[in-house]
């Protein structure tokens, strides 16, 4: 048996969160014939999720990082529904059994090459101006960013972002038909190179790779 523990906190963290008795789930991996054991215990907004799992082998933290979120994510759910408040739960600390404590990265490495339109090292000032200056495409990048920190919404999110930019380029390319100039946020779209790769990446990463 192998304790896994995840460790975050519930933002933000002014509601003061406590559970008087921790929460207990026996949740049925029927992909693995096993049964893990599931404790969410939550003091003053810092939130503990401990996974007790058989047949532990390399690469179920991630499997069992989604699931700690989301039965997290209900047991806070139905707290701020009953109180008529926003809560969000970020569990970003992993431990295995008693050794050290490591950071979890939100991140596809493979991802950074494929933007082409701006660099972040330098200035990004204007970029920043463009996105706000047009909510569709402010939606879309915020769509791909959430679907790389949240479980379950890689492809919900990454197809609306993809909508959203395809219609900018289809825009673009009709005003430059009648010698009309391209609208500026076109350039952080990158002329759309790269742009279905940039979307698989995250759904690679939810199906199963850290």
């Amino acid at each position: 048996m192998t304790t896994v523990r995840f460790f975050g906190h519930i933002h933000p963290k002014a509601n003061r969160l406590t559970l008087n008795n921790p929460l207990r789930i026996d949740y049925r991996d029927s992909e693995r014939g096993r049964t893990i054991v599931i404790l969410i215990g939550v003091v003053e907004s810092s939130i503990t999720v401990t996974c007790e799992c058989p047949d532990y082998t390399d690469g179920d933290h991630v499997f069992l990082w989604i699931r700690a979120t989301d039965f997290a994510r209900a047991c806070v759910n139905v707290f701020a529904f009953s109180q008529g408040v926003g809560l969000i739960v970020l569990l970003d600390k992993w431990q295995r059994d008693l050794g050290d404590v490591a950071d979890i990265e939100f991140n596809d490495p493979a991802l950074p090459g494929l933007v082409t339109a701006y660099n972040i090292d330098g200035d990004i000032t204007e970029v920043t101006k463009l996105i706000m200056g047009n909510p569709k495409l402010f939606l879309a990048i915020d769509d791909l960013i959430v679907s790389l920190t949240t479980a379950h919404t890689a492809v919900v999110n990454s197809y609306r972002a993809v909508e959203a930019i395809r219609h900018r380029l289809a825009a673009r390319r009709a005003l430059a038909g009648f010698g009309v100039a391209a609208p500026a946020h076109g350039r952080v779209c990158g002329g759309g190179s790269g742009r279905r790769s940039y979307v698989e990446g995250p759904r690679r990463r939810r199906a199963g790779s850290p």
